[in-house]
């Protein structure tokens, strides 16, 4: 394996996708509650959860959260569906979306995967990213989480398929007791009907090259990369070279902040591993982002 790639939500939204956080919190369909819009409904409902949990674990709130949950799968396959449609109208009627898309780094970067690239590549997003460009698909990626579908069927039939095949949630942020809890358990990802267990630890342990594209790592991205980032400061990795790949340096600082708030030592990281970030402001031309595709 030549590379690791990782892809998150900043690798859409470079090519161009309008199915950020941000984007779903201006849409209708995000969760209200009080006064508050959970935009980032992952992560507020992670809170929710452990507040749950440590108050009493009230039973109506389990419920609630789970009505929430359930409402929020449904809505973001319509969200998705809506984007993507709009996405292609655009693209189709003016001719610019497209000159946009292929002067991004994420389009160059799918440019680079041919038949023969040895790089794995796992994607946490829910979309595929070549149903957006006219670049062949020769080389699957491994979606962590499930995968939304465009639309090629009427709306209303499509999007109610989706929603089983996308895994929503949370990670194992309480303990077992109140995971059984027959409202949370299905809120889980782990726990998801769809949910299938991945190699992809062993091969971040494995990997000398490996690829971010588009993270915060913020706490619901370093839960899934723990134990990679422990094992490189304890020696036990064969990562060589991290490439942070990012809008611009703010992207990369906040990175860094992160990393110490998940009490991660930033410092003693770097002991052990060159990490190389690369901003996609920039443009595909940039020098360090043509250097990191020849690891591909």
């Amino acid at each position: 394996m030549s590379a690791l790639v990782i892809l998150g939500s900043g690798f859409d939204i470079d090519l161009g996708l309008k199915n950020s956080c941000a984007d779903y919190a201006k849409d209708y369909r995000c969760p209200i509650v009080g006064n508050e819009t959970w935009s980032a409904f992952e992560n507020k409902l992670r809170e929710e959860v452990i507040r749950w949990y440590n108050n009493g674990r009230n039973e109506e709130k389990a419920k609630m959260l789970n009505l929430l949950w359930r409402d929020y799968v449904k809505n973001i396959s319509w969200f998705f569906t809506d984007k993507s449609d709009d996405f292609f109208e655009k693209k189709n009627k003016k001719g610019r979306k497209i000159r946009k898309v292929q002067t991004s780094c994420a389009y160059w970067f799918l440019k680079q995967i041919k038949a023969n690239c040895k790089s794995k590549i796992y994607t946490f997003n829910y979309t595929n990213p070549f149903e957006y460009v006219d670049l062949p698909q020769l080389k699957d990626f491994i979606h962590i989480h499930g995968k939304h579908y465009k639309d090629t069927f009427e709306k209303a039939l499509m999007v109610m398929s989706q929603g089983p095949n996308i895994i929503f949630g949370i990670d194992e942020c309480i303990p077992q007791d109140g995971i059984n809890n027959p409202s949370i358990h299905p809120l889980v990802k782990k726990y998801h009907p769809q949910y299938k267990k991945t190699d992809i630890i062993a091969d971040l342990l494995n990997a000398e090259n490996v690829i971010f594209y588009g993270f915060s790592m913020g706490t619901i991205d370093y839960g899934y990369f723990e134990e990679f980032f422990n094992a490189i400061c304890n020696g036990t990795t064969s990562c060589k070279k991290i490439y942070f790949v990012t809008y611009n340096k703010n992207g990369f600082k906040e990175f860094r902040k992160n990393l110490c708030a998940n009490n991660q030592n930033v410092d003693e990281v770097l002991q052990q591993v060159s990490i190389i970030p690369i901003y996609t402001r920039k443009g595909f031309k940039n020098r360090d982002f043509r250097l990191m595709l020849r690891r591909l």
